[in-house]
């Protein structure tokens, strides 16, 4: 499971009966994120299309429950800019009057979500001066939206795996190709000592 921190900044919205929501984007599409360490990455919106989103949790920093798609309290929509979320915060001390105070003083100044990705479910590309960019073609699960205090924080281990395999490849790839020419000009040059021989 990884999971993404987006300087998407959380709003706080009121409903008729006073209840508090909070509302921000946690996956945006077509637009290239920050460094993740060593490789940058892009959400294509073809990726929700199979995605599990039948139990979506709403979470404050991946660990906090503040609600949950399966019981009403938390809905998401797919738009052309991304994944939108709307969490109706608990009528509690914490975490719900806090999120909204800090929401409101704009302490918590991020959005995130967790996920895995599909099995061959993105696309690697090295480009010319030697970075990486990862298209996320097809999520296999989301399993949480929320606000975060922190939006600079990525975990990144299973997309670092996906990495290591893709250069791995690439690696082999290349060494197969080089080994492949080596072999034609060998084959070359002892046809071209066959033919001196048999002009002799």
């Amino acid at each position: 499971m990884d999971k993404r921190d987006l300087g998407e900044k959380p709003e706080i919205r009121m409903d008729e009966d006073g209840s508090h929501y909070i509302e921000g984007y946690a996956i945006v599409f077509n637009r290239e994120s920050k460094d993740l360490g060593g490789f940058k990455e892009i959400v294509d919106p073809s990726a929700m299309i199979d995605a599990d989103m039948s139990d979506i949790m709403g979470r404050y920093n991946h660990e906090v429950l503040i609600g949950r798609t399966t019981t009403g309290t938390m809905r998401y929509s797919v738009d052309d800019d991304g994944v939108r979320y709307s969490i109706k915060l608990p009528n509690t001390d914490y975490p719900g009057k806090y999120i909204y105070e800090m929401v409101e003083r704009k302490d918590i100044n991020g959005s995130s979500f967790a996920f895995d990705v599909k099995k061959g479910g993105d696309k690697w590309e090295e480009r010319n001066d030697g970075s990486m960019l990862r298209t996320i073609k097809s999520f296999s699960k989301i399993y949480d939206m929320g606000p975060v205090d922190n939006p600079a924080y990525a975990d990144t281990t299973s997309a670092m795996r996906s990495m290591e395999k893709f250069k791995e490849v690439k690696q082999k790839n290349e060494l197969a190709e080089r080994q492949s020419v080596e072999r034609a000009n060998e084959l070359r040059r002892l046809e071209l000592i066959e033919l001196e021989i048999l002009e002799k």
